[in-house]
């Protein structure tokens, strides 16, 4: 035997298959293909073809993002094992194999590239047979090409699991070479990719929670400055918006159920960094949504609702007629004008979420009163230290109670209004009023 042989032997990679039981080599062209031959048309076709099912492009996007590096714009791919679906829904095998494939069609398209993998939290993760026969699956470019592999926190079965299969794709040299790097925290992260490249990354909000385990916070070096706060609100607008116009009719109590503050901040300072968010992926979106959007109403340095509007809405006629006709006129002559045009279209795009969660009250329990009292305080910025204020967040003659029952009628001994029952209007009569 050659000495270049012996050392090619003598390799993690080369050594690999000799612990590999033969009943789990199931992967296809392992026995009769060379692992240094490059894939021809034909294994591609055939590759493309076993990947492409439905829904696995999508299972793709879920799983994986993506990213450039500061670095001459190499691709940097980011694996969430948090997003891994239940093997009872997509088999692993399969979700593997699509992997694989986005992989593939990376280094097809740009040559080398860097991998993120996020390992904790990690409901599900693969077996270590269902890895091994992946990497087999690889082509020889896609483990020549590969520059680093960052590995940031896990448990240590996870950790043990995936730094196996990640040996297994770097050789022994690349190792040495600083390759595989291991990351605990997310502050190590960011200080191994710069901030530049690290505000680029995706990262799910299952990843900041577990890391605040590990650190109270995270530190790094922000040597880019961070997006205005113009800059940053817009996407974070834009994205609670959305998924509110979707989910929200359907969700039980939303803007008045909250969820966790710490889940809050932690999107919250995401946005602020700049990072991309992907807020419709994260548990109990809905409620995340409506959350951020009252804070971020609540925090404008001009409040949507400014003192000029509570005090003219004082004159706005009382809703008593079933059309409101006399207080729409009102709101249009008279209150709209008085915001300004920045606020101006939110309050359309807010106005209009409102209204088609509030037409879906029977099953969401949220009816326009009782998203008034909800999202009005946010819309008025610092205004209602006072009483006389926050009685102004109150719509005239309104139910007062709880959402399930337990409601009665207040008494409607008042002759003027407020701008909670300016806001009802317009929730109500919404296509009327815009």
């Amino acid at each position: 035997m050659s000495l270049q042989k012996r050392k090619q032997d003598a390799t993690w990679s080369g050594t690999i298959k000799d612990w590999i039981p033969l009943s789990w080599r199931t992967w296809e062209g392992d026995v009769n293909r060379d692992e240094t031959e490059p894939l021809t048309d034909g294994d591609g076709e055939r590759q493309k073809a076993h990947g492409d099912r439905a829904g696995d492009a999508d299972l793709t996007s879920i799983v994986v993002s993506e990213c450039s590096t500061s670095e001459e714009g190499q691709p940097m791919l980011v694996f969430s094992l948090c997003r891994v679906p239940d093997p009872a829904e997509i088999p692993p095998p399969r979700l593997l194999e699509a992997l694989r494939l986005r992989l593939e069609e990376t280094v097809t398209r740009d040559g080398s590239y860097s991998v993120v993998l996020f390992l904790d939290p990690a409901p599900f993760v693969p077996s270590l047979r269902d890895l091994v026969s992946t990497y087999f699956a690889l082509s020889a470019v896609a483990k020549k090409k590969v520059e680093h592999v960052y590995l940031v926190g896990g448990g240590w079965k996870t950790s043990l699991l995936v730094r196996l299969f990640s040996t297994s794709i770097l050789s022994f040299k690349a190792i040495q070479k600083g390759k595989l790097v291991d990351c605990s925290t997310l502050s190590l992260l960011a200080e191994r990719l710069g901030p530049e490249t690290f505000t680029r990354i995706e990262i799910p909000l299952e990843v900041y929670i577990s890391n605040a385990k590990r650190e109270p916070s995270l530190q790094f070096d922000e040597e880019v400055a961070p997006p205005s706060p113009a800059e940053s609100q817009a996407p974070l607008v834009q994205d609670c918006l959305k998924i509110l116009a979707e989910q929200g009719p359907s969700s039980l109590g939303i803007f008045r159920r909250s969820p966790s503050a710490a889940k809050v901040a932690h999107l919250e300072a995401a946005y602020r960094r700049g990072h991309p968010v992907r807020l419709d992926l994260a548990p109990d979106a809905p409620y995340l949504a409506a959350s951020l959007l009252k804070r971020h109403l609540a925090r404008r340095v001009e409040p949507v609702f400014s003192r000029a509007v509570c005090d003219e809405a004082r004159r706005c006629p009382l809703a008593i007629e079933e059309e409101h006709k006399d207080a729409v006129a009102f709101i249009r002559e008279s209150i709209l004008p008085l915001v300004s045009e920045a606020n101006n279209p939110l309050l359309v795009e807010f106005v209009r979420v409102l209204a088609q969660i509030a037409t879906n009250a029977s099953q969401n329990l949220m009816t326009a009163e009782n998203l008034v009292i909800c999202v009005c305080p946010a819309l008025v910025g610092g205004i209602g230290g006072s009483v006389e204020e926050v009685g102004m967040f109150r719509v005239p003659g309104m139910d007062v109670g709880t959402m399930r029952g337990g409601l009665w009628k207040e008494e409607a001994r008042v002759s003027e209004n407020t701008v909670g029952g300016v806001l009802k209007v317009m929730i109500e009569r919404h296509d009327r009023v815009f």
